[in-house]
């Protein structure tokens, strides 16, 4: 079945179809293998942001951003292909708080809508991307809130 998803067994993969420094074989699915990306650095990145923020995964997976002002994020740097990749974004409220972000086309969240950020000065929203498909489309939903 072109659509359905198995359990990835090592012994049927040659060690030739991945590169085992950066992709891990989870599944394989009717079209082909899903690999987990693991390239980038998990360790955080911390910045405050306001305007266009782009995240960089080709150099970081985890990122937290302190709100200084409204803002639109965009992703560079994802590697393609049939990749799963995970972010992790941690948004914290600035001085002058509430700010909004909007996020890239191609992010679908769980529960139909982007949900609203906590509204006070140092309240955190924490939220988990995944892509099945290397970066060209994106699961997404809010893990936590604080301090709202």
């Amino acid at each position: 079945m072109a659509n359905s998803l198995e359990l990835y067994d090592p012994a049927q993969v040659p060690v030739s179809t991945f590169n085992t420094a950066t992709d891990l074989p989870l599944a394989r699915r009717g079209d082909g293998f899903v690999y987990a990306d693991m390239r980038g650095d998990w360790s955080v990145q911390q910045q405050d942001v306001a305007g266009d923020v782009t995240l960089d995964m080709s150099q970081q997976r985890a990122f937290r951003l302190r709100l200084q002002g409204d803002g639109q994020l965009a992703f560079a740097g994802a590697p393609g292909g049939a990749l799963l990749i995970s972010l992790v974004i941690q948004l914290v409220q600035g001085v002058g708080a509430p700010h909004q972000v909007s996020w890239p086309a191609g992010v679908a969240w769980s529960g139909g809508y982007a949900p609203s950020l906590v509204a006070v000065s140092g309240g955190t929203d924490i939220f988990q991307l995944l892509s099945f498909d290397g970066g060209a489309t994106w699961c997404a939903g809010r893990l936590m809130q604080t301090g709202a």
